[in-house]
């Protein structure tokens, strides 16, 4: 059976013919870009089938993908670039699922997704968010919502509300395009989704205190800035955490990232939450969150 892949980009346009159960291409082809995309995508998939010698009719599916992708009229589905990316990756190299002694027994990809989710939630709630309130009252709307019928606080429980929501969206996605790809589900996911949960609790309080003492917007997104990144290293981001130094990786779990991401990699061996990482997150949690209190101003 023969498969079809049409990538519509930008500036050129590609197609590939692919034998089921084969790893090489019988047939490829490129071509420039153009105004008429659905003429020029026909017309080079025509050209590939005949110098590979192949009837339409052996083909049994066209897969369209690139900024183009809707205008392929031939295409019996289209995908976006970030699902081939995925998918080509995941065919490629298995290594990423393949357990690895240097990362403790987990894999690329048990070892990476609790970063990537800290990553993701610490994003929206330590660099993002803070700086959008902080210009709120830089601006003076919260001072003018005081004589509105809407309160300033709902405003901002709104905004936590939002990038919560879109935090736990992103880790989800992080999670299910992986699993349906053909990774295997985090060990124990009640408590992945629990450290999901504690993570975003310490990381909504660690913004809060950033966006308080923040006097202006700018400050509060290169505080958050620095913070974020702060977060990442001790998480694993640049340093995988089973091959830091023991007094690095001493040092990074008494950091929000580095405890949230003992959360997730327990979770991912099916072993319950370590009672220091949650000790550790409870003490930001809360100095971070009297903080925020102590020191927020309306205006």
């Amino acid at each position: 059976m023969i498969y079809a892949g049409i990538d519509a980009g930008a500036r050129a346009i590609k197609v590939v013919l692919m034998r089921a159960g084969e790893s090489q291409p019988i047939g490829v082809g490129v071509a420039d870009q153009g105004v008429e995309q659905d003429r020029l995508a026909t017309a080079l998939f025509n050209r590939v089938l005949a110098q590979a010698g192949i009837a339409r009719r052996e083909v049994a599916r066209v897969v369209g993908t690139g900024y183009a992708r809707a205008s392929l009229s031939l295409a019996d589905t289209t995908v976006t670039e970030i699902t081939c990316h995925a998918r080509g990756v995941h065919h490629l190299l298995p290594a990423t699922r393949t357990p690895l002694q240097a990362f403790g027994g987990l894999s690329v990809w048990q070892t990476y997704l609790p970063v990537l989710v800290i990553f993701t939630l610490s994003l929206m709630m330590v660099q993002l968010l803070p700086g959008i309130a902080a210009g709120y009252r830089e601006n003076g709307i919260l001072k003018r919502l005081h004589a509105t019928p809407v309160s300033p606080a709902a405003l901002l429980g709104a905004d936590v509300v939002l990038y919560a929501g879109l935090g736990i969206a992103a880790s989800a996605v992080l999670v299910v395009v992986p699993v349906i790809l053909g990774n295997e589900l985090p060990g124990n996911a009640w408590w992945f989704a629990l450290a999901v949960v504690i993570s975003l609790v310490s990381f909504i309080a660690l913004g809060a205190s950033v966006m308080a003492l923040a006097p202006t917007a700018r400050f509060a997104t290169g505080i958050g800035t620095v913070a974020t990144f702060i977060l990442w290293f001790s998480a694993g981001l640049w340093l995988p955490r089973t091959v830091m130094p023991g007094w690095m990786a001493t040092i990074c779990d008494a950091v929000p990232g580095g405890a949230a991401v003992g959360l997730f990699t327990n979770a991912m061996r099916d072993q319950a939450p370590p009672w220091r990482a949650l000790l550790v997150l409870a003490i930001w949690t809360l100095v971070s969150g009297t903080v925020a209190v102590r020191t927020f101003r309306w205006e």
